[in-house]
């Protein structure tokens, strides 16, 4: 159930578990004008990480760089007009940062490294800006186990802020999944990948009340390959009886998969109450089906169609 997939190097390296020892030197990067979250960090697929593993290794501020403000980079959840929730991206700006400069000037803690992990959660994304507008990334002190320091964690959380802009990234929309027969904190690990052989599996029958959830998974960069493990609830619904219909022909015409090493990180899962084995489609890429078998026969995966994730995705 666990697989790999893909070898490109992620936007989102920040992923990467480095450790103090790879702490870099000399000063931040000093870029020459602030613009705003959007433009820096435009939240490919939806989603807006943290500050990431990235700021256990930049360089640590120093007296060369006096700020005067400092930016957060940050998602959340609002209500949506029409009923559920929406993911935003928030950018929001703190004048009064004396208490956050005196902690990013501390020094790295003098501890293990507890295999290099850094619980980037912790942390947003975090942008010091000067006087004339210019502005960097600085590094974080870290503390036993690479978490950050407790002295920056609480400083990030006491600052007084402005909110600058707010805009919605997706429909986050809980109820519709939920409608859907989906749940809240529903995960669902990724099920591709080429250890799969092609073992005839059967479908539930055309008039079986079914239901989609759509997922989405997390990328985990190791050893410079990239990882799609544990998927993340999106959103999900019940499919009509003609739904189903249309999409179990495309799975039934569904030839054999074709050798593919890649893996998307959206995928939908197909149930049914009465029905324990799941049918998995890849939204992206291969876009392959699995029509989950029993414990000891890993199921049949078929090639599905642009038709079909049409389908399951409504585009």
């Amino acid at each position: 159930m666990l697989l790999a997939g893909g070898c490109a190097e992620q936007a989102g390296a920040d992923n990467d578990k480095p450790s103090r020892r790879d702490r870099a030197h000399g000063m931040p990067a000093v870029e020459a004008s602030w613009v705003s979250c959007e433009q820096f960090i435009p939240a490919p697929d939806g989603m807006l990480f943290g500050g990431g593993a990235k700021a256990a290794v930049l360089p640590m501020l120093d007296e060369s760089f006096p700020p005067v403000a400092a930016v957060i980079c940050r998602s959340d959840s609002q209500p949506h007009p029409g009923g559920g929730w929406d993911l935003v991206a928030i950018e929001e700006r703190a004048d009064d940062i004396t208490a956050l400069v005196a902690a990013l000037r501390l020094p790295d803690q003098n501890v293990h490294d507890c295999h290099g992990e850094f619980w980037a959660q912790y942390i947003p994304w975090l942008a010091l800006v000067d006087a004339q507008g210019r502005w960097i990334r600085p590094g974080i002190p870290l503390a036993p186990c690479n978490a950050p320091r407790a002295e920056v964690k609480t400083a990030i959380e006491q600052l007084t802020t402005t909110r600058v802009s707010t805009r919605v990234l997706r429909r986050n929309d809980r109820d519709v999944a939920k409608a859907g027969g989906c749940h809240d904190s529903e995960e669902y690990d990724q099920v591709f990948g080429p250890d799969r052989m092609p073992v005839p599996a059967t479908l539930p029958d055309a008039g079986i009340p079914m239901r989609v959830c759509r997922f989405l998974a997390e990328p985990t960069v190791e050893d410079g390959r990239t990882y799609y493990l544990r998927g993340l609830l999106q959103d999900g619904e019940q499919l009509t009886a003609a739904g189903w219909a249309a999409v179990r022909h495309e799975i039934d015409v569904a030839p054999p998969a074709a050798p593919c090493n890649q893996v998307s990180p959206r995928f939908a899962v197909l149930r049914e109450k009465s029905w324990s084995r799941p049918v998995s489609v890849e939204a992206d890429g291969c876009r392959r089906v699995l029509i989950e078998g029993s414990e000891f026969n890993l199921g049949d995966m078929r090639q599905g169609s642009g038709k079909l994730v049409s389908l399951l995705y409504h585009r």
